[in-house]
């Protein structure tokens, strides 16, 4: 399997995951509504979990974290660019403006973490 058949049965995957879960009956719908941002949530956490699994078990290294960690939030920021809020729909750039931010206070806390204060990173 390629690293992009590979890459596409994951997303394809969760893709199929948060459909199955959103398929709510009236009464569900009315109680939890219809955004799909609960079931993101739980895949986030799913996934995280088996990164960090995976990295302490040995199963697979820090790099293909960080690889991913990079591609993503660029491939969904060149998402907003092109498509832009008219053609993303209302819902989906919310949903990207709340990742964005995530995204920005991860970044935050990992640089705190690392003992980086002013959020500039040095490689040599």
């Amino acid at each position: 399997m390629t690293l992009e058949q590979a890459l596409s049965r994951v997303l394809e995957t969760l893709d199929a995951q948060v459909a199955r879960e959103m398929q709510r009956t009236p009464a569900e719908r009315e109680q939890r509504g219809v955004l799909k941002s609960e079931a993101h949530k739980k895949r986030s956490e799913k996934v995280s979990s088996h990164i960090l699994e995976g990295i302490s078990q040995g199963e697979f290294g820090l790099d293909g974290a960080l690889i991913l960690a990079e591609a993503i939030p660029r491939c969904l920021r060149i998402l907003a660019e092109e498509l832009g809020e008219d053609d993303l729909g209302k819902v989906r750039s919310t949903y990207l403006r709340e990742l964005f931010l995530e995204l920005e206070r991860e970044a935050e806390l990992g640089q705190c973490a690392l003992g980086d204060k002013d959020g500039r990173a040095q490689l040599n």
